[in-house]
């Protein structure tokens, strides 16, 4: 997914698209697909995003959430705690893995230089 630009010249604006590619089965070739995000500004180079149009939040009915279809999440937090502690160990073991490599491939340099007459 790509984000493109393209020039309107009837009303002298910028606009930016949302640009995805995708294979249709039918005519056997790559179909474009684009989404309008906003308008570009070429001075500044920053994307003006689109006004968010739709359909207005529901008013509260009075019912607790969980009558409204969605489903009490459990608490995740230590499990995320834990995996926190086991990607810190693993990330900490990849620094002595990568600082051993560097110290045996320094190594084994200084040997062929030896070596070569």
């Amino acid at each position: 997914m790509s984000i493109t630009k393209s020039y309107n010249k009837h009303t002298n604006t910028y606009y930016a698209y949302k640009t995805s590619y995708s294979w249709d089965v039918a005519s056997l070739k790559m179909v474009q697909k684009k989404r309008c995000i906003g308008k570009f500004d070429p001075v500044t180079g920053e994307v003006i995003p689109n006004s968010r149009k739709g359909r207005p939040p529901k008013a509260s009915s009075g019912r607790p959430d969980t009558c409204a279809g969605t489903v009490p999440q459990p608490d995740l937090e230590p499990e995320i705690k834990s995996l926190a502690t086991k990607v810190n160990s693993l990330e900490a073991a990849i620094g002595e893995l990568s600082r051993d490599l560097h110290e045996v491939s320094s190594g084994l340099a200084a040997l062929l230089l030896k070596i070569k007459p």
